[in-house]
């Protein structure tokens, strides 16, 4: 099995990358009002469909919002905001 040297700055670099997504995630989701959504593509986003959808519910127990996913194509993840708990609803 060959194994890859990787410096302090490229192990670090990688988590960086991942926290700022997860905040965009969670400004995208603060925006939006109940019943809105969004999609999300495997190719735009270079991670798995199980890895989108687990950023996504991340995001949104930080965002305070309740998101259900949608059916939607093998590469894409479709979702929609369905509740903001603690806050009255409005459409």
């Amino acid at each position: 099995m060959p194994l890859e040297k990787l410096t302090a700055d490229q192990l670090t670099g990688g988590r960086r990358r991942r926290r700022r997504g997860n905040r965009e995630y969670i400004a995208f989701l603060r925006s939006l009002r109940i019943g809105q959504g969004g999609r999300a593509t495997v190719e735009a986003e270079g991670i798995t469909r199980q890895g989108i959808k687990l950023r996504l519910k991340r995001a949104a127990q930080e965002a305070g919002v309740t998101l259900k996913f949608l059916p939607s194509p093998a590469n894409e993840v479709l979702f929609q905001v369905v509740a903001r708990p603690g806050r009255l609803s409005s459409g």
